[in-house]
C-alpha cells in the first residue's frame, strides 16, 4: 500500500484574489481527503502575491477536515525561534489529535525578505545553527531532559525536508523523518540522501525507526485532449520530474515507492489549472493502491 500526501505552497493564478485562493487551498485539502490521502503539508514562501503561514494555512484546514493529517512543509527554521514553532505545534497537536505534522525547512529568502522575518535578530545561518534549532525544538516538543512545551500525552511528528545529504543528516541524528525535496532545482541524488538518513538515524525514543518520503513534481500532460500547462515551467527554484497521462504517472510514481521503500509519497502539483490538478489526483489515487 502506498501513503501519498501533498505539498501545496498556495501559489495559484494571478486573477483569483487571495480569498479564492484559500478557498481553492481548503477545497483542495478536502479533495485530497476525500481520494485517500494521508496528508497536506503548506510550504513557506516569500514571493508572488499570495504568502501564508504554514502553520496558520494548516489550522484552517484542520478544522475544516475531518481525517486528513495537515502540517508544513515546512517553516524556515533558521528565522523562528524554536520556543515558537513548538509552542504552535503543540497546540495544534492538542486540539488536533494525531492530525498535525511540523516540517522544517533551511529555506533561502531574498535579503530583503530575509530582513524583515529576522527583525534584527541573528539566523541559524551555519550547519551547526541549524541542527541546534532542530534538535531544540524536538527537544522542547519531546520533552528531553524533562523540558517539554507539549500538553501530557501529545507528541506532533518532527519531519525535516532538505535537498540532500546536510539535511538528511540531520534529520537522522535527531529521530526526526526526512523528506527529500526532488522538485527544487540542485537537489542532490536521494539514494545519498537517504542512505546517509538511515546510517546516523538516532531513536529518541523506543520504537522509533528512520522514516523517509519523497517530494516530486508531478504534471498530467493533457485532461479530455487539453494540454495542461505546467505553473513551474519557468519557476526559478522548482522544476517538473515527471509529466505523463495519470496511468503513467500512477505506474511511475508505484515504482519510485518501490525502489526507495518509500514511508510516503509527497506530490507537488505542477497543473496551472487548479481544476486539472483536482482531476489528476483524483485519477492518481485511483490507480494507485492506496490505504
Amino acid at each position: 500500500m502506498i501513503n501519498v500526501g501533498l505539498l501545496d505552497f498556495c501559489l495559484d493564478d494571478q486573477t483569483n484574489s487571495h480569498q479564492e485562493q484559500l478557498q481553492i487551498a481548503i477545497y483542495t485539502a478536502q479533495h485530497a481527503e476525500e481520494h485517500g490521502c494521508c496528508s497536506i503539508w503548506y510550504g513557506e514562501h516569500h514571493e508572488g502575491a499570495f504568502q501564508v503561514s504554514p502553520t496558520l494555512m494548516a489550522s484552517i484546514v484542520l478544522s475544516q477536515t475531518t481525517t486528513i493529517t495537515a502540517g508544513t512543509g515546512g517553516v524556515l527554521a533558521s528565522y523562528y525561534s524554536p520556543l515558537e514553532m513548538a509552542y504552535a505545534a503543540s497546540l495544534l497537536d492538542c486540539a488536533y489529535p494525531n492530525r498535525f505534522e511540523l516540517g522544517l525547512a533551511r529555506g533561502n529568502p531574498s535579503p530583503e525578505k530575509k530582513a524583515m522575518l529576522l527583525d534584527s535578530r541573528p539566523a541559524a545561518s551555519s550547519g551547526t545553527d541549524f541542527f541546534e534549532r532542530v534538535q531544540s525544538t524536538r527537544r522542547l516538543l519531546h520533552g528531553a531532559d524533562g523540558v517539554s512545551v507539549a500538553p501530557t500525552g501529545t507528541r506532533p511528528k518532527l519531519w525535516l525536508l532538505g535537498m540532500g545529504s546536510q539535511s538528511a543528516i540531520v534529520a537522522g541524528k535527531n529521530g526526526a523523518a526526512y523528506c527529500h525535496a526532488a522538485f527544487l532545482k540542485g537537489s542532490g541524488s536521494p539514494e545519498d540522501a537517504f542512505r546517509e538518513y538511515t546510517a546516523n538515524f538516532v531513536a529518541q525514543r523506543p520504537g522509533e525507526a528512520p522514516e523517509y518520503a519523497l517530494a516530486l513534481s508531478v504534471c498530467s500532460d493533457q485532461h479530455d485532449g487539453v494540454a495542461c500547462y505546467n505553473r513551474f515551467e519557468h519557476n526559478p527554484s522548482f522544476t517538473n520530474n515527471m509529466m505523463l497521462p495519470p496511468a503513467a504517472l500512477a505506474r511511475e510514481l508505484a515504482q519510485q515507492v518501490a525502489h526507495y521503500g518509500l514511508s510516503r509519497l509527497v506530490l507537488l502539483q505542477a497543473e496551472a489549472s487548479y481544476l486539472h490538478r483536482l482531476a489528476t489526483l483524483e485519477a492518481l489515487m485511483r490507480e494507485l493502491p492506496t490505504q
